[in-house]
């Protein structure tokens, strides 16, 4: 077990601030919590599902705690909060909590022959309301706090018991977010509990709800995915290889699966893109909230979430990429203009605009928020005498044993790193090589610096000088992947049109209706010969344009097209999916295309 914290924990951002497109997403949802906005996150608002006015009946109040407990956590963590008035706001919280230790509706009796749709939803808000405690506690150390989380654990362990069993799993299948899901997601919150008050209770009372968690099948993803984020914190507190074991299994399961979209996360339930589930399944998951399929900020704030932990406990690569594509992705891609997460709507082609704004005030935008710290913290890692660069991600690092700022570029896919005080002594600064890319050089002050090799890192050893620049280039592999998953390099493309996703580096690329409204013109849909066919160089490189961007460290590139509807050729322009967060209003992105070699 882990020692017993007695004091406020240092945040990542103490040693890495993050500058660039990453500060700016960050500024974008702090500020959305924090200001002005619809609706806008005033007390009244935060604590309704607490407090539980008659008078005041928001939307979600029997998930209890969800909404206050997701946005204790998100401010708690975030770099620049509002300390005072979130300190009022815990105060003003913890005067809700129930004799019993819950949050929430007092009269709602948990009995194994009674569990159902209101226990589940009080279970997920006052899962959500424990991490939030802690999280709050880990950042003041406020002994207030952890005497009203202990309570609320208390209360959580005397209610376990009726809620496990065969009788009330089968009770819950099929009901999404009502699901199962609500009771397992408690792990988390019970080991930070275990953790931070040194009582083995919790992490012996989280260890018997792991194994309830039931198989994907059309359960609602944020909620599997926070319970593997349990387990794993549960593997770190108790260094059982066997937790560790199960959730790397569960992972490769899910990347394997057609659940793992091409944008490199999940959607909103598991089986929106199973072909293989059964009929009636698919009516239940249509049946859920009666909407197409679509994604969810919470998900892909949990996959990158879950990633990073995988990447931390073993040091496998693989996990490392599957975050950052994910991130540079799918959760980019997910937060909209005004900061907030939600949902986009899924069609065979790429996302296209729901009849409802999508997005989710009453949860993905705090879980968004969340996510920073732990992509924050994994940029720049120390190992021994070592730094570690993991990410390619503008941001400053200010730990005093080697300083320097770090700047993404865009067509090497590569860093500037700019070291800002002499080193004591020599250090090793050591640079990821990511499979997404053939080859890595490094420059020192405009001179190919020496490097040695060790495992997926290139590694320079010196004495540092303040001033001395290190430009890293890559060389990022340009690719299309089938719906297969197969992926063919450009260079091996054939003449032959196939349907595919194009990619760059790290970068999946679409093409956006709101700057190429007339590739959208009829037929481009209509299947093959009548659609737009794209024409595909050996290197994509070369049809790079060098635009004014919201989003500078992304590449742009301009392909000519056969129009599906006429004789003749156009010219599109293709970037990043992530780059749809600058436009104000929803639109059509393509990102599932014809491609074909180009002619000559």
């Amino acid at each position: 077990m882990s020692p017993k914290q007695t004091g406020p924990a240092i945040s990542p951002f103490e040693q890495t601030q993050p500058a660039g497109e990453l500060a700016d997403r960050m500024k974008r949802i702090q500020d959305r919590l924090t200001g002005p906005g619809f609706p806008e996150y005033t007390p009244e608002f935060v604590l309704a599902d607490v407090k539980l006015d008659p008078e005041y009946p928001r939307l979600y109040n029997s998930f209890s705690g969800d909404i206050s407990g997701r946005y204790v956590e998100a401010l708690a963590l975030a770099p620049s909060g509002e300390p005072v008035r979130l300190a009022q706001l815990v105060r003003d919280l913890l005067q809700y909590q129930r004799p019993d230790g819950r949050f929430g509706d007092p009269a709602i009796p948990f009995t194994a022959s009674e569990v159902g749709k209101p226990h589940m939803a009080l279970l997920w808000g006052n899962g959500r309301l424990l991490v939030g405690l802690l999280a709050y506690h880990q950042a003041t150390g406020d002994a207030d706090v952890l005497e009203a989380a202990r309570r609320l654990g208390d209360f959580l362990l005397q209610v376990r018991e009726e809620c496990s069993g065969d009788e009330v799993a089968s009770r819950l299948h099929g009901l999404g977010a009502h699901g199962l899901i609500c009771f397992t997601q408690l792990i988390e919150g019970l080991v930070l509990l275990g953790r931070a008050t040194g009582d083995p209770r919790y992490l012996e009372a989280a260890r018997e709800i792991a194994p309830q968690l039931p198989p994907p099948g059309i359960q609602h993803t944020h909620g599997y995915l926070s319970t593997l984020r349990g387990v794993m914190f549960l593997h770190e507190a108790t260094g059982d290889a066997a937790l560790l074991h199960e959730v790397e299994q569960k992972f490769a399961e899910l990347v394997a699966s057609p659940d793992y979209v091409v944008y490199g996360g999940v959607l909103e339930f598991f089986g929106a893109e199973t072909h293989g589930v059964s009929p009636a399944d698919l009516k239940k998951l249509a049946a859920l909230d009666n909407k197409p399929p679509q994604d969810e900020g919470c998900s892909e704030a949990d996959f990158v979430r879950l990633a990073l932990q995988l990447w931390a406990a073993t040091g496998r690569a693989e996990y490392l990429e599957r975050a950052e594509r994910c991130l540079l992705n799918h959760f980019y891609f997910n937060q909209f203009h005004s900061g907030d997460f939600g949902h986009h709507v899924l069609f065979d082609r790429g996302f296209r605009p729901s009849e409802a704004p999508g997005k989710a005030w009453w949860c993905c935008n705090m879980h968004g928020l969340r996510t920073f710290p732990d992509v924050v913290e994994s940029i720049v890692t120390r190992d021994g005498d070592t730094v570690r660069v993991n990410l390619f991600l503008d941001c400053a690092r200010t730990d005093g044993y080697l300083d320097f700022t770090l700047q993404q570029t865009a067509f090497s896919a590569g860093a500037v790193i700019t070291i800002q005080h002499d080193s004591a002594g020599a250090v090793p600064l050591a640079i990821r090589q990511p499979s997404w890319a053939s080859g890595l050089s490094v420059r020192l002050n405009g001179r190919d610096a020496p490097v040695e090799t060790a495992g997926d890192y290139a590694v320079v050893v010196r004495s540092w000088k303040q001033g001395d620049q290190i430009e890293v280039a890559l060389n990022p592999r340009e690719y299309v992947q089938l719906r297969s998953g197969e992926q063919i390099d450009l260079c091996e493309l054939g003449s032959e049109p196939i349907e595919a996703a194009l990619f760059y580096g790290p970068w999946l690329l679409g093409v956006h209706e709101e700057e190429e409204p007339a590739f959208f013109e009829r037929p481009w849909t209509w299947g093959q010969p009548n659609e737009n066919v794209l024409q595909l160089p050996i290197r994509l490189a070369d049809t790079r344009l060098d635009v004014k961007s919201d989003a500078p460290s992304h590449p742009v590139f301009r392909l000519e097209y056969l129009h599906g509807g006429w004789p003749g050729r156009a010219s599109v322009t293709l970037r990043p999916i992530a780059d749809q967060t600058h436009s104000p209003r929803q639109q059509v992105l393509a990102v599932w295309m014809t491609f074909r070699r180009a002619e000559g």
